[in-house]
């Protein structure tokens, strides 16, 4: 069986303490910012940051929440009083929304920064923000001009791009910015820059579709398709198309639905469910729909599977967010200006996901288990946004590259039955190469079959940047941040270095850094430049190594050879190396490995080594060293 085992845990068990830390109980919170109403608008992916609306005293006002600062008010604008609902960018750091007095100019708000109004396009009458891409930079809204409201998309470098003008009020965009929902006069969109416009159906040739949320993809959209006297809610994918989800069954005189929001991975929607009369909504209800169960009122659903019984007196009305994992909803009670014209938002914290069974931990393919596929999943993709998972949500990182935490969320869940892990990065048929930052520690690959000792050294030689001197270790492969500031401050001195343990010139280890290996096993290390037997120190047993195999000329790509500047050939370059960072006495940059024999016949030194070395020895290390520093100077 082909593994390999990475000795580098401390960030998974860091991982598997915080989780266990963080299962708390479900807890319903209710928040009031004190004034007439407030009313929910979004929520961050991981569940920690609310932002809501409404009237403070004789003015609108915009907030955020979370549980350790609380209510962060929007700071105030002079004469732009008045306020539509703001948008919350999924990583919780940046709110967006629109404020105004005749007019309204569309701002954005980063938490630790300053707020700043985006002004008016030239020739527009306003510009109101709508939606927020993951990390904040992209902001999606619209304006109003002479052919009417147009969309655009606003970012810091580029400022307002307009969008196709028959796209009409864009409402939601996908966390990587790619992704534009919104609805014409006729009809509800999707869009994208590749893909162009795509009309959305409705239920009936009567109605329209009026998208409101998105999955984290961007392939499933959800809103509500209305007609004049009805709405109800629907679920729209590429493969499946539109479905109407329906209204609450208990509520029979309810003749509208709406779906508010829908979690990261499309699999579950939450909104309300009520009835109209004298132009508001009364007699409204929160709903959570999917697949399995359909659509439940969210009130039975967290009293009957969460026993939470502490709810909201005036009732949950409507649920207008659901985080990426699933365990936290917001919304707002008695939507409508029920109850003396108040309205309250709250949030509920789940000790467990809502809806059907979540894949596992690290379960990137969707199939129900964490395995193989999965890791080749999450090396494939090292560095890609996240949106491109089928579950994006699986490691509550729903924007940003693919890099440790993903491969950490795998190695998490890995089931003993499945047996060891295969890290190959790229040496197997199926897996995929990535980038792999060894740090200080070591790894070794137990294969079978063919060595992929070549396609390893490949991997070492992109994460170095190349060969030669003056290389920064930090290119698209297996490399090392360690010896990258190392050799910042001593050039060439550190370096992951690699060796097929049955050709190892002084005989295989039966353990390295601890673990057993057999012949069938390639050893890599970050280790000192010079070290050809990976032991951690430059001594005498690399000088007999490199030289028995010193022979400018011949190819023999192998660290372990004393190929140490990744030439391919163990030359001049390689004796100089080997001088200038001999040191018998040096500590071991880690506990020394066991040998199962040392006792390989190995020839005596060439006279050409011998030479090199006393030429070495004669010019003195500083002033080798001076040379190294010129050289990866000039180099890099």
């Amino acid at each position: 069986m082909r593994t390999q085992r990475w000795i580098e845990l401390t960030a998974v068990t860091v991982l598997v303490l915080v989780r266990s830390a963080s299962a708390a109980a479900s807890e319903f919170i209710t928040i009031d910012p004190g004034g007439a109403w407030a009313r929910a608008s979004g929520v961050s992916a991981d569940g920690s940051v609310v932002v809501a609306w409404g009237s403070h005293l004789s003015s609108g006002t915009d907030w955020r929440w979370t549980r350790e600062e609380g209510i962060v008010r929007r700071p105030t604008l002079t004469g732009l009083n008045i306020n539509l609902p703001p948008s919350l960018s999924s990583d919780g750091r940046v709110v967006v929304g629109s404020v105004g007095a005749s007019g309204f100019q569309a701002y954005r708000w980063p938490v630790d920064d300053d707020i700043e109004l985006l002004g008016v396009p030239q020739g527009y009458s306003d510009s109101q923000a709508t939606a927020v891409s993951g990390n904040g930079d992209i902001i999606l809204g619209h304006s109003r001009g002479p052919n009417g409201i147009e969309g655009w998309l606003w970012t810091q470098a580029g400022g307002f791009e307009f969008l196709p003008k028959e796209l009409g009020v864009p409402s939601a965009i996908s966390p990587d910015g790619r992704v534009v929902v919104g609805r014409s006069i006729s009809a509800g969109f999707r869009w994208t820059a590749e893909e162009g416009i795509m009309s959305l159906p409705a239920l009936s040739q009567t109605e329209r579709s009026i998208p409101i949320g998105l999955s984290s993809d961007g392939n499933v959209v959800v809103g509500s398709a209305a007609s004049p006297g009805r709405a109800e809610a629907f679920h729209w994918t590429k493969e499946g198309g539109i479905r109407g989800l329906g209204k609450l069954p208990a509520y029979p005189s309810h003749t509208r639905s709406s779906a508010r929001a829908v979690s990261a991975d499309g699999g579950v929607v939450v909104g309300s469910s009520y009835h109209f009369g004298s132009d508001v909504p009364t007699d409204q209800h929160a709903f959570v729909w999917d697949e399995v169960h359909g659509m439940r009122e969210l009130e039975t659903v967290l009293r009957d599977d969460y026993g939470l019984t502490n709810l909201h007196p005036w009732g949950l009305g409507d649920a207008r967010g659901i985080s990426a994992d699933r365990r936290t909803i917001i919304g707002s009670a008695k939507p409508g200006r029920t109850n003396g014209g108040d309205e309250e938002t709250w949030v509920v914290y789940l000790d467990e996901p809502i809806g059907p069974p979540l894949p596992e931990f690290g379960d990137y393919n969707a199939d129900g288990k964490v395995g193989q596929p999965d890791l080749n999943l999450a090396l494939g993709k090292w560095g890609v946004d996240l949106p491109d998972f089928a579950y994006p949500w699986i490691n509550d990182l729903p924007v940003g590259a693919v890099g440790q935490g993903e491969l950490n969320a795998v190695v998490l869940n890995w089931p003993a039955a499945v047996g060891p892990l295969d890290l190959s990065l790229g040496v197997s048929s199926g897996a995929l190469t990535a980038n792999y930052d060894l740090k200080t520690n070591g790894a070794f690959i137990d294969y079978t079959g063919a060595s992929p000792v070549a396609t390893l050294r490949q991997q070492i030689l992109a994460g170095r940047g190349g060969a030669g001197f003056g290389q920064p270790w930090n290119g698209p492969g297996i490399t090392s941040s360690t010896a990258a500031a190392a050799n910042t401050a001593d050039p060439e001195s550190r370096s992951v270095g690699y060796g097929e343990n049955s050709a190892l010139p002084l005989g295989p280890y039966t353990t390295f850094r601890g673990q057993p290996v057999d012949k069938t096993s390639i050893l890599i290390a970050i280790t000192r430049t010079g070290d050809a037997n990976l032991d951690g120190i430059v001594n005498d047993d690399d000088v007999t190594i490199v030289s028995a195999t010193y022979a400018a000329g011949v190819p023999q790509p192998h660290w372990a050879f004393g190929d140490f500047d990744y030439n391919g050939f163990v030359d001049d370059d390689d004796v100089t190396l080997l001088g200038v960072f001999y040191d018998p006495s040096a500590s071991p940059l880690v506990a020394p490995a066991e040998a199962a024999n040392h006792v390989a016949a190995v020839p005596e030194p060439s006279s050409g080594v011998l030479a090199i070395l006393g030429v070495l020895a004669i010019l003195g290390l500083s002033a080798i060293r001076c040379s190294l520093n010129r050289r990866a100077t000039v180099r890099s």
